[in-house]
């Protein structure tokens, strides 16, 4: 195997091709984060973001995209804001991830959302988790016909508090696709507000995200494409959500509702009637990503596995790397840090409180 890396601001035809080629025949890879349009966008906003390319006997088998982190450090295209990465390879190829990384001149490939099935880097896993899973390839009646979603009565309510918001507000209607600039920033004005409320970091600080979303949204391909959806009640925004598809998986992002309608559920009702418009439009799967959120679970119909870890070449910079992943793990879970820890909460308490004010 012969590995190389390239800047991803000089992929050409025959690579892309070949890379929509390896996405296609892998129905794991169907995910828009996958998608050579999702690193175009990060790299057109980034100068670090990198593809490695294994070769062998002249044959493209694995395709590992990149951005740098910090010296002979890497992580997944887009950093935190990545919720799916991996190789882009055909069904069952393995190949040596320390070599690739070696050809690089890298030490550390960090990841947090990695596909948990890829057998090449099963040895790097830390710990996993799932991402939820609304699935839609039967049409919207099967799945509301679903065991799970039939026991649960949140969907029931979600339509009853929808019918309580027409008569008591206004009439509703959903734009699913929207091209309004003042959506688009209501949209990353709220998702601001809500970082800093929660104490979340508030990644549209980080000097190229908003950029970057920008360019998603302007992408309309058959593989990619970025959907800013808003539910209006009258002319008001009431929820609206800016997300990612490819040909068959609808990615929900970044969701925001107006607080003054809370008690009618307004991202219930918007994330409803997206995953009824994306069964309607063919979309197999509405994606809910990672997390713990009420929601998730309710509208959920299955998970997909994710793995937490790193990939270290044995070097200095591994070890080290090693070492502080670890220290921020004690820290994190055992019972000996809990001190440590609610100093950390108060801190983060006294933040929202001064954030609000």
């Amino acid at each position: 195997m012969r590995a190389t890396a390239i800047s991803a601001r000089d992929i050409d035809d025959e690579l892309r091709a070949r890379w929509r080629e390896l996405q296609q025949t892998n129905p794991s890879l169907r995910s828009p984060y996958f998608a050579v349009e999702y690193t175009d966008a990060v790299a057109s906003v980034r100068d670090d973001v990198f593809v490695l390319v294994a070769e062998h006997a002249g044959e493209i088998l694995a395709l590992l995209p990149y951005q740098m982190r910090r010296r002979g450090i890497a992580e997944p295209v887009g950093g935190r804001m990545s919720d799916y990465h991996g190789l882009i390879s055909a069904p069952g190829t393995i190949v040596d991830v320390e070599a690739m990384l070696r050809a690089a001149d890298l030490r550390v490939f960090e990841f947090h959302h990695l596909l948990a099935d890829q057998v090449s880097f099963c040895a790097s896993h830390r710990a996993h988790d799932d991402s939820q899973i609304l699935d839609l390839g039967a049409g919207f009646e099967d799945y509301l016909r679903l065991p799970k979603v039939k026991r649960g009565n949140h969907l029931r309510e979600i339509r009853r508090r929808a019918r309580k918001f027409e008569t008591d507000v206004a009439p509703t209607r959903l734009v699913e696709c929207s091209s309004d600039e003042s959506a688009f920033h209501r949209v990353l004005e709220w998702k601001s507000e809500q970082c800093r409320r929660t104490g979340v970091p508030e990644f549209l600080r980080w000097g190229w995200t908003e950029a970057m979303l920008r360019r998603i949204w302007e992408t309309t391909t058959p593989d990619f494409g970025g959907i800013l959806s808003v539910l209006y009640s009258g002319d008001r925004v009431a929820a609206a959500h800016f997300g990612m598809r490819s040909r068959s998986v609808l990615h929900w992002w970044f969701p925001v509702y107006d607080a003054d309608f809370r008690r009618y559920s307004p991202g219930g009702q918007l994330l409803y009637r997206m995953a009824e418009w994306g069964a309607d439009h063919g979309f197999a799967e509405l994606d809910l990503g990672k997390g713990e959120e009420d929601y998730k679970r309710f509208f959920a119909t299955s998970t997909r596995a994710v793995a937490v870890g790193a990939v270290r070449v044995p070097s200095a910079t591994g070890a080290i790397h090693r070492v502080r992943v670890d220290s921020e793990a004690f820290v994190r879970e055992s019972p000996h840090a809990e001190p440590l820890r609610r100093s950390v909460r108060a801190l983060r308490r006294r933040r929202r409180a001064r954030a609000t004010t």
